[in-house]
């Protein structure tokens, strides 16, 4: 367990600086390009998003599972196996996404959000789908190898850095073309790195080229597909729905207030990082003891920490709104708003990534699956009625019903009382 704290404080340090290079990096392209700008860029941005979780194929927790397995039974050939499998389906997938994308962009600049100037930053973007796909499916069998810190970099710290840099080199001549194509640079240069990374820290040895079972492998992350598009909904409803409803300035408002939010749901991902193979091995090892006692400490760590992030961000909305500049300060209700949905989130504990480590991805699915539906139509009901507000109020209740639903299963199913 002290290893496991240890490991987890560490994460959570590299999460807070990757966190604070990210809220940099979101305060200049504010500041750069406005809240038009930003919107059209956030549009951009939640297009390529989806793309790169349908790239993905749900492959994330898959790979994660399977390398901690086989790491811990030293079958490193089967690691590199998986690895292999894994990242060549990602590859052939994103690519796919990745022409659609640029076919259908005008179609989805006019059709869709009605924006003529998000055709050229959207074909921009999509470039960077593919290795953003990979990158992170890389970041994941690095956890699986008990790499975390180096995980850890790769997917919360690497790339905002570097984005910046490209951000301060490009915008300013370029504008929002430019900004975007910083952004996908610095994709391609990340997801480099990470391949060099996760090579060199899988051991050599002297057994055959190995091979994975594909049905295996999609058997598990097919519901995890599923899993991964509906989390995607609840979270991208409100922006897509935004652009529809109304203009990109709002869009860029609320972008700004989520994108500060979702500062408090690092803490989560950091945890998660680190647990995520500790209830893999431990479930498969029939350790429910450690197990539940790993769940409850845990849980109760993001609660504290939740409970004081939240106390910031409903203290001082406004100025937190106005560091982006004064037409931001409009979001400052939005924001509170926000901040409460992920206080709940982070209250629940890491319940998500709990049941995917013990089998249960099915389960998990159906019940994202209905809050994507809730999220829907919230959204659709309540923006008309109230704007940006009425997207953060769906967003907050949508993510609270998922995690509340699944912490009484875990508590009813696995025996396992996260919050008490």
């Amino acid at each position: 367990m002290r290893r496991v704290f240890q490991t987890s404080v560490f994460a959570i340090a590299l999460r807070a600086l990757g966190a604070a290079a990210g809220l940099a990096y979101s305060i200049l392209l504010a500041r750069l390009l406005g809240a038009e700008g930003s919107g059209l860029y956030y549009l951009a941005f939640t297009v390529v998003s989806i793309g790169t979780v349908i790239g993905r194929l749900g492959l994330d927790n898959a790979l994660l599972r399977f390398t901690s397995i086989h790491a811990d039974a030293k079958e490193w050939e089967r690691v590199r196996a998986v690895g292999r499998l894994g990242l060549r389906l990602a590859a052939i997938t994103s690519l796919v996404v990745t022409v659609l994308v640029i076919l259908l962009a005008p179609l989805i600049s006019t059709r869709v959000f009605r924006e003529l100037e998000l055709s050229r930053p959207l074909i921009l973007m999509a470039l960077s789908i593919a290795p953003l796909a990979l990158l992170n499916l890389n970041a994941e069998i690095l956890k699986g190898l008990k790499r975390v810190r180096e995980a850890m970099i790769i997917q919360g710290v690497s790339l905002p850095l570097v984005a910046g840099l490209f951000l301060l080199i490009l915008a300013g001549p370029f504008g929002l073309s430019g900004a975007v194509t910083g952004y996908t640079l610095a994709t391609i240069v990340v997801c480099a790195a990470s391949f060099v990374v996760m090579t060199n820290r899988i051991p050599a040895d002297e057994q055959p080229r190995g091979s994975f079972e594909r049905r295996k492998l999609l058997s598990t992350s097919w519901p995890l597909l599923v899993v991964a598009v509906m989390n995607l909904v609840i979270g991208l409803t409100d922006t897509v729905m935004l652009g529809i409803f109304m203009d990109s300035e709002a869009v860029g408002v609320y972008g700004v207030a989520l994108r500060v939010t979702r500062l408090s749901s690092l803490v989560l991902v950091a945890v998660n990082s680190v647990v995520a193979s500790e209830f893999s091995a431990l479930w498969d090892a029939k350790k429910q003891a450690n197990l539940s006692r790993l769940a409850r400490l845990t849980t109760l760590g993001m609660t504290a920490v939740s409970i004081l992030i939240f106390i910031v961000f409903s203290s001082f909305p406004q100025f937190i709104m106005g560091i982006f500049g004064p037409e931001f300060t409009q979001g400052s209700r939005t924001l509170v708003i926000l901040a409460l949905g992920q206080l709940i989130t982070l209250g629940t504990g890491p319940v998500a990534i709990l049941l995917m480590m013990t089998g249960h991805e099915k389960f998990h699915r159906d019940t994202v699956l209905a809050s994507a539906l809730i999220n829907v139509i919230l959204n659709a009901v309540l923006i008309p009625l109230y704007g940006i507000e009425g997207a953060a109020i769906a967003t907050a209740i949508s993510l609270s019903v998922k995690n509340i639903v699944a912490v009484l299963f875990v508590r009813a199913k696995l025996g396992i009382k996260v919050l008490l």
